[in-house]
């Protein structure tokens, strides 16, 4: 397990609470600073390395705050964090290039999740985890209206529902034949996300 102190995270702590000062996560007043917290955590919880905890904690830079970044976080935080950083980022155009639509990117993220290594399956997990738990809290509050978050290509929101649920599904599936540490967990919290759930009271 990786000490906490060292003067690595302190900066890639910082770095991200740059990056993603004034974001809040979808549909809420939560700060997104609170993501990354909660992706390195469940790192640690699994048996991370310093790199892993630290590329879970910069996991979305690269994405929110530019391709820019990258030239940073080599030269402060090594090839090897860069490496995870971007093998987690789905929406990365080329100089030029628009975003690509939503399922196209989602398609070509599996795939290349599939052949990714268990460094970065780790990272990924423990991301796709936090993800996961926060939809199926926020189902319990709103129902399926937490699925209008997702998905901007189309406005329909049982077609956002499905595609939401499609691309999980096969996330953990993909961790379940990686054998993935967490992947019991994030199928049994897919399982709750599936489910039909009216909002509480």
């Amino acid at each position: 397990m990786p000490l906490l102190n060292t003067p690595r995270i302190a900066a890639a702590f910082a770095l991200a609470a740059k990056v993603h000062e004034n974001q809040k996560r979808k549909g809420t007043a939560i700060p997104y600073i609170s993501h990354p917290m909660a992706v390195a955590s469940q790192v640690l919880v699994w048996g991370g390395s310093e790199d892993q905890f630290i590329a879970a904690l910069l996991h979305d830079v690269l994405e929110d705050g530019g391709v820019e970044y990258a030239e940073t976080i080599e030269a402060d935080f090594g090839p090897n964090v860069l490496r995870i950083v971007k093998a987690l980022s789905d929406a990365l155009p080329k100089a030029g290039e628009k975003k690509k639509p939503w399922v196209e990117r989602k398609t070509e993220y599996l795939a290349h999740l599939a052949e990714a290594d268990d460094e970065v399956l780790l990272v990924s997990a423990a991301d796709k985890w936090h993800n996961l738990s926060s939809i199926r809290d926020d189902r319990l509050k709103i129902g399926d209206e937490v699925f209008k978050r997702f998905v901007g290509s189309t406005p329909v929101l049982e077609e956002k529902k499905r595609l939401t649920l499609w691309y999980y599904r096969e996330v953990v599936r993909i961790y379940r034949e990686r054998s993935v540490a967490g992947a019991d967990a994030l199928e049994r919290i897919f399982r709750e996300v599936e489910g039909d759930s009216a909002p509480q009271a």
